[in-house]
C-alpha cells in the first residue's frame, strides 16, 4: 500500500489516518514556508525518532478509545488510558513547549481521571515516564489495555502487541514470513528450490557411493539427475 493511499484510510469515526495526525502536526508543530512576508503553508519539522513514535502511540491510543468508545471515556477505564497514553503526550507537549497538554489530554479523553485523582495524579505519571525514560513496551501496553490480535489489525495499531499473539509469536511469524519471501525471491531468479537441490535429496547415498563419484557418473550420463524427474 502506497502513503498516500495509507494515508486515506479511514479511522473508526470517519476521518482519515490524515487528519487523525494532524491533530499534532498544528502549525506551531511545524515550519513556516514563507516568501518575502508571505506565509505560503506549512511543512513538518522533523522531530526526533522517540517524538514520532510518541505521536503513533498517542493517535493509536485515540483511536482505540473512540473505537471502544465512542469518544471520551466514562468508565473505570479511563486510568489505563491515561497511564498508557500520558507519558507520550508529556513528549510531544516538552517538544512543542506546551506544559499542559498531559492534564488537557486526560480532560478531552478520560475526565473521570482527573475528577477521581485530580490534576497532580496526572503530573506523577509524568515524572514516573520520565524517571523510566521509556514508554510501555507493545506487549506492556496490550495487557494494560486488553488489546486484541482483531482489534490490532482493525485498528492499525502499529505500536501495540495483542495479549492473544504475544511477542515470541509474532517473532516466529515474521521468520516465517520472511523466509517465504526469500524463498520466493530466490526461486523467482531462477534458483533451484532447497527441497529440489542435490544436498537435499542426496542421491548417491541409495547407490552407496560418495557425492565426488555420483556426481562423476551422472555428469557422463551414466545416472539420472534426480531433479529432473517428477
Amino acid at each position: 500500500m502506497t502513503a498516500n493511499a495509507n494515508a486515506r484510510r479511514l479511522a473508526p469515526d470517519g476521518r482519515s489516518r490524515a487528519q487523525e495526525q494532524s491533530e499534532y502536526s498544528a502549525p506551531h508543530a511545524r515550519s513556516e514556508v514563507r516568501v518575502g512576508n508571505a506565509v505560503l503553508g506549512y511543512r513538518a519539522r522533523k522531530h526526533p525518532r522517540r517524538v514520532e513514535f510518541a505521536h503513533l502511540r498517542v493517535v493509536a491510543i485515540e483511536r482505540l478509545i473512540r473505537a471502544r468508545h465512542g469518544g471520551p471515556v466514562d468508565t473505570d477505564d479511563g486510568e489505563a488510558y491515561a497511564r498508557a497514553a500520558v507519558g507520550h503526550v508529556s513528549e510531544i507537549s516538552d517538544k512543542h513547549r506546551r506544559l499542559n497538554d498531559p492534564v488537557e489530554w486526560c480532560r478531552r479523553w478520560c475526565p473521570g481521571v482527573l475528577n477521581e485523582f485530580g490534576e497532580l495524579w496526572v503530573l506523577d505519571l509524568v515524572h514516573e515516564h520520565r524517571r523510566r525514560r521509556r514508554g510501555l513496551k507493545a506487549d506492556e501496553i496490550a495487557i494494560l489495555l486488553g488489546v486484541t490480535e482483531a482489534e490490532r489489525i482493525h485498528l492499525g495499531l502499529e505500536t501495540f502487541g495483542a495479549i492473544d499473539r504475544r511477542k515470541d509469536q509474532r517473532t516466529r511469524e515474521r521468520k516465517v514470513q520472511k523466509a517465504q519471501r526469500e524463498k520466493a525471491r530466490r526461486i523467482a531468479n531462477g534458483a533451484t528450490p532447497r527441497e529440489r537441490c542435490l544436498r537435499a535429496l542426496k542421491p548417491w547415498e541409495g547407490y552407496g557411493w560418495s557425492e565426488g563419484y555420483w556426481r562423476r557418473q551422472m555428469k557422463a550420463g551414466r545416472v539420472p539427475d534426480p531433479r529432473k524427474q517428477g
